[in-house]
């Protein structure tokens, strides 16, 4: 089967449930993984590959039953029987396809049970193939691929306070008595960095009586500003054209640098008001909504 569709020209994986039910599909547009189901918002390349570089190096540990009334009990009978717990895998290449029952694992853990959905010979492969649960389980989860050394300043403003912002400096190189050293013998140089964040707002500092010699809780408190901010992932995902009823708590700008280039983001963070509100994430240039968790949400 395995020369029947090589795993380097799988172009879509569909998961399908119980009563043939579509849970997620994926598919490479421009050698990247995308969701059909959410308007082409992309995959997490880390799941997809994953899966598929554990369906390569899955190796046949034991030939199991071939009689169709066992299948269940292996939880491999077919997808349309009342109470099915398999999950098919569905590869598709450009003229070629595999279609994989996945059952129930090993009761010591040491493999899982599958078979082909065209062939009644069911096998105990040595790997538990990670699948997803439910749709969301596939959406790539950083909503910025920043690192943290990358941002020079975050700017904030929201509905009940002032808006402020918080800067990192880049540090003036220390002349070098060697001209040696002076030479550019790297071309990408790394900045030298200020260890923390500073508040800029001068008002806001006399708001919180640094005036009078108070200080930040501790040093690093804005770094963790910022790096909550970075850690946000998604929950869900949807479309802004078919929002409604959602009002914006906190707009901000954040400043990175990209290979020596200065470079700007803008998004704001949402909210449905609900008794148990939902919160959202928009960035300026994207078409999508993302859904915050309401821990990430408070942490910011």
């Amino acid at each position: 089967t395995g020369e029947a569709l090589s795993l380097h020209e799988v172009q879509s994986i569909q998961i399908q449930v119980a009563g043939n039910e579509l849970l997620v599909e994926a598919e490479q547009v421009l050698q990247q993984w995308q969701l059909p189901q959410y308007s082409g918002y992309p995959a997490d390349p880390q799941d997809l590959g994953d899966l598929l570089q554990s369906l390569q190096d899955a190796k046949i540990v034991e030939l199991k039953t071939r009689r169709e009334k066992n299948h269940g009990r292996l939880g491999l009978s077919d997808l349309n029987e009342e109470g099915s717990q398999a999950q098919l895998i569905r590869l598709k290449g450009k003229d070629k396809a595999l279609e994989l029952l996945v059952g129930n694992s090993a009761s010591d853990g040491s493999g899982q049970y599958v078979r082909f959905v065209d062939d009644p010979q069911t096998y105990l492969i040595d790997k538990v193939l990670s699948l997803p649960e439910r749709k969301q389980d596939w959406l790539a989860e950083d909503v910025f691929a920043l690192d943290f050394d990358q941002v020079r300043r975050l700017e904030i403003s929201g509905s009940e306070q002032e808006a402020f912002s918080i800067e990192r400096q880049e540090l003036p190189e220390e002349a070098s008595t060697n001209e040696e050293a002076s030479l550019p013998l790297v071309e990408d140089k790394v900045p030298k960095l200020a260890e923390h964040f500073q508040l800029l707002s001068v008002a806001l500092r006399q708001e919180l009586g640094q005036e009078q010699g108070q200080e930040l809780q501790y040093p690093s408190i804005l770094d963790g500003l910022v790096r909550n901010v970075l850690g946000l992932s998604v929950e869900d995902v949807m479309l802004k054209e078919g929002a409604q009823g959602l009002s914006q708590t906190h707009e901000f700008n954040l400043e990175y640098k990209e290979q020596d280039n200065a470079k700007s983001l803008a998004f704001s963070l949402l909210s449905d008001n609900q008794e148990t509100p939902s919160y959202w994430l928009s960035r300026e240039s994207s078409p999508w909504l993302l859904k915050l968790s309401e821990f990430d949400y408070k942490q910011i």
